[in-house]
């Protein structure tokens, strides 16, 4: 109880792909953008590949600190942070650590892990790992206003 443990990923990906089970609060790091595309090239092969665009969350700072404040827990508390394989999660410790916060870990692979040789997250990840997870949809651990353009 004295740790407060945070989902970077998307809702989406919370509720569709599952979540732990003892996740404190799902505070994306970026949202996906539906109206817009982006488009990338594989520097190594060319192949050209187009996704979603997605959005930073502006306020995940605010929405970090606030449920901080929730359970009763501090800047200096213990926060770890987890997203799909540890690069999202990674970009939000950095950010933390130069807001002042020093407590903050990276879980290590993060939910789904790494791509196998078929590029199926398999190898590793909390999931794989058979830790406890859900697909319950849990409104406490959701933040439930979306951003508004």
């Amino acid at each position: 109880d004295k740790v407060l443990f945070v989902d970077v990923r998307t809702p989406e990906e919370l509720y569709f792909v599952g979540y732990p089970t003892v996740v404190d609060k799902n505070i994306p790091l970026v949202y996906v953008d539906y109206t817009k595309t982006k488009e990338k090239v594989n520097k190594k092969t060319g192949k050209k590949t187009v996704k979603f665009a997605s959005v930073p969350n502006k306020k995940f700072m605010a929405e970090l600190e606030e449920a901080l404040k929730a359970k009763g827990l501090t800047k200096d508390s213990p926060i770890i942070l987890m997203c799909r394989s540890g690069h999202r999660a990674a970009k939000a410790a950095k950010m933390l650590d130069k807001a002042g916060y020093k407590n903050v870990y990276n879980l290590d692979q993060g939910f789904e892990g790494d791509k196998d040789k078929q590029k199926h997250r398999t190898v590793n990840g909390w999931k794989n790992a058979g830790l406890p997870y859900t697909y319950k949809f849990n409104p406490a651990v959701f933040i439930l206003e979306r951003p508004v353009k």
